[in-house]
């Protein structure tokens, strides 16, 4: 780059070389200011209670070891107490004289029956046809009359009642009939039968016990 001089036109004027410096002798930048530090926050307890966790849970699981150990020692113990000194209780068997007793008493109740408990077959006709329903009854006066259940001279066209020890039926009919409480009353020409005796209703309790005596599935 050149200067020129207006007064002395003339004269020349000297030429100034620009002092150039290396970039790597010229100083170094200053580093940048360090960035803020943003605090971190201190470690929660929350890592020291998981150590005070597992600790705490060995230490649970030692004393639960040993407790059961203990009570299983207890327990042991305790079996092998009840083995040595315990009292075995057992039901003592009937004798023979109550055996025969309740038998007799039975026995009697059968014989007594028996002679009044009758084997009704009904011819009955339904949706489904013709079919034959069997039943037991039971004599209620010497005139012929008979206890049964409903269902079994439901739809009946035709009844017959064999008495005990009578190999040939006699006719039946049915007089009333209630199928609500599943009873029916039927009527034989015969006199001089055996009827049943029966309880006062008054003196019968819950509870007491009861003989069945008839002919089920038409089994003499």
């Amino acid at each position: 780059m050149s200067i020129w001089n207006d007064s002395n036109p003339n004269e020349a004027i000297p030429t100034i070389e620009p002092h150039w410096t290396p970039i790597a002798s010229q100083s170094p930048l200053p580093p940048p200011p360090p960035a803020a530090r943003t605090p971190q926050a201190e470690p929660t307890p929350r890592g020291r209670r998981r150590g005070l966790g597992v600790v705490g849970l060995a230490v649970v699981s030692a004393v639960s070891a040993l407790v059961g150990a203990a009570v299983g020692v207890i327990a042991t113990r305790d079996d092998e107490s009840m083995v040595t000194t315990g009292t075995l209780v057992t039901a003592e068997p009937a004798t023979g004289e109550e055996v025969s007793e309740a038998t007799t008493q039975i026995g009697k109740i059968a014989a007594a029956v028996a002679p009044s408990v009758v084997t009704l077959t009904a011819m009955t006709t339904s949706q489904m046809g013709e079919g034959e329903s069997v039943g037991t009854g039971v004599i209620i006066n010497s005139n012929g009359e008979l206890l049964t259940n409903a269902h079994v001279v439901e739809g009946a066209k035709t009844v017959q009642v064999r008495l005990m020890n009578e190999t040939e039926p006699v006719k039946g009919t049915v007089l009333a009939s209630d199928p609500q409480n599943d009873l029916a009353l039927v009527k034989i020409n015969a006199t001089g039968l055996t009827a049943a005796v029966f309880a006062d209703p008054k003196s019968i309790r819950l509870g007491d016990p009861v003989v069945a005596i008839g002919y089920a599935l038409n089994l003499d």
